[in-house]
């Protein structure tokens, strides 16, 4: 994990999964959407958006879509 201290951009790195999490006015700045615009999306659940939630979503996702494509 890394920038929690300032807690603008904050990072987890999981190995197979990289989550990005920001502050609004940070995640506009620097634009990462614009940057992976081709990238598929992962939806994720709207009742649990911890990090540990949304990797275990993420790396679900990833697995399913690394066996069609295989």
């Amino acid at each position: 994990m890394e920038g929690a201290g300032a807690a603008q951009w904050i990072l987890l790195d999981f190995g197979d999964v990289v989550v990005h999490v920001f502050r609004t006015d940070i995640r506009e700045h620097y634009g990462l959407e614009k940057l992976w615009s081709d990238a598929g999306r992962v939806p994720l659940p709207d009742q649990d958006l911890s990090p540990s939630a949304v990797v275990a979503v993420a790396s679900r996702k990833l697995r399913s879509r690394a066996r069609k494509h295989g």
